[in-house]
Order: C-alpha cells, then sequence, then structure tokens
C-alpha cells in the first residue's frame, strides 16, 4: 500500500479542490447551483422542487432584493432563474444591481415573466439571457437551466495590467 495508485486519488482530489471549491456543485457531483428569484411562492416551490429532484443546489428569493441579500451568503451561482415582475425590487433593477458587481457578471439568467414586452427582448439579447414567457412547461425550465450550467464563461483576469507572453 502507499504506492503510485494511493498518490493518484490524493492527487486527483486535489486538483478538483482547486477547480472546483469545497461547496461548489461540481465539487459535490451536482449539475449546477441555481437561484430562483420569484415573487409567488407557490411558483417558487414548484420550480424549486422540479429542478432539486435533478441534482441542482437551489436557493430561493421572493424578490430581487432579498436575493441580492442571500447572494452575499450563498456559492455564486451558476444560474438566475429570475421573474421579471415583483414586488419591492424587479427583474430588471435586480438585473441592474447584479451587473454592476465584477463578482455575478459571468452568471448565467433565465428570465421568466408573464408579459413580455420589447425592452425585454432587447435586454435579453444584450445579455444573453434565456427567456421563459409564463406558463411554460417545467421541462423547458430544466432545459434552459441545464444548458446554462454546460455554458463556459471565459475565465476573468486577475490583473489587467499583466500582458500576455508572446
Amino acid at each position: 500500500m502507499g504506492g503510485a495508485g494511493a498518490v493518484r486519488p490524493g492527487l486527483e482530489g486535489l486538483i478538483r479542490y482547486f477547480r472546483d471549491p469545497p461547496g461548489s456543485c461540481h465539487y459535490l457531483g451536482m449539475p449546477g447551483t441555481v437561484l430562483i428569484v420569484e415573487d409567488d411562492a407557490i411558483i417558487r416551490c414548484e420550480l424549486e422542487e422540479t429542478l432539486a429532484e435533478r441534482g441542482y443546489r437551489v436557493y430561493t428569493a421572493a424578490n430581487g432584493s432579498e436575493a441580492l441579500t442571500l447572494l452575499g451568503r450563498i456559492p455564486v451561482p451558476n444560474v438566475i432563474v429570475l421573474d421579471m415582475m415583483m414586488p419591492i425590487m424587479n427583474g430588471a433593477q435586480f438585473l441592474g444591481k447584479l451587473r454592476a458587481n465584477p463578482r455575478f457578471e459571468s452568471i448565467s439568467i433565465v428570465m421568466m415573466s408573464a408579459w413580455i414586452h420589447p425592452w425585454t427582448n432587447r435586454l435579453a439579447e444584450a445579455e444573453e439571457i434565456e427567456i421563459l414567457m409564463k406558463p411554460f412547461a417545467l421541462q423547458k425550465l430544466v432545459d434552459s437551466v441545464a444548458r446554462c450550467c454546460r455554458r463556459e464563461h471565459p475565465p476573468r483576469p486577475t490583473n489587467t495590467s499583466e500582458q500576455p507572453a508572446a
């Protein structure tokens, strides 16, 4: 015991630890972390249950303000499922505050609303947001979230003054 075979699992675990830190869904073998922001409690619970059953780590908030507070206490989610029409802070207001924070710039958004306005489509195109028109089949949500979790985001530079090697 203790030969090269014993070192390999430890090395793989160490690589995995740094690539996907503890608490991240990929480290735990889960497909991703999702934050659902929806003011209707019944819809919020249904979406949470649907995604949790498929292995996602799910957090929920009833409005944009609550979601911003929650984002300070949870791992950065892969995807935010965002209702647009909510009290206190609606989806557009939330999205503006979210994108103002560099820590959250790479989070994918799945926007859902019963009322899609032309500015919603422009926003979705500019932000590469997926839109679900309410009511929608739960499988459409599952498919959208899965696509977003698989989407690759470019790594953020840690020091913009460094020049790439030639």
